[in-house]
């Protein structure tokens, strides 16, 4: 749930502060999280956000990234020999 203006409270977030991180172009899931994690501060929130750029979210990015990291690597084949020189 998004506030109008104001103090937050429990699980809404103001929509002033998350109009202010998605017109910097990040997702509303992860400004809502960020947002929930620093006191609903803009500032901290979105340093938040670049800390935590690689971090997957909940709604299945992990299983997506997962899946494309193993098609490349069944993609891959390499046929000739190692050649190592010690």
């Amino acid at each position: 749930m998004v506030k109008k203006a104001g103090a937050s409270t429990g699980n809404d977030v103001p929509a002033e502060s998350l109009a202010m991180m998605q017109a910097m172009g990040f997702p509303d899931k992860k400004c809502i999280k960020a947002l929930k994690n620093c006191d609903m501060n803009v500032e901290r929130a979105t340093d938040w956000l670049f800390s935590h750029m690689d971090d997957p979210d909940s709604d299945g990015d992990s299983e997506m990234a997962n899946e494309e990291s193993k098609t490349e690597l069944e993609d891959y084949k390499c046929d000739r020999p190692g050649v190592y020189n010690l």
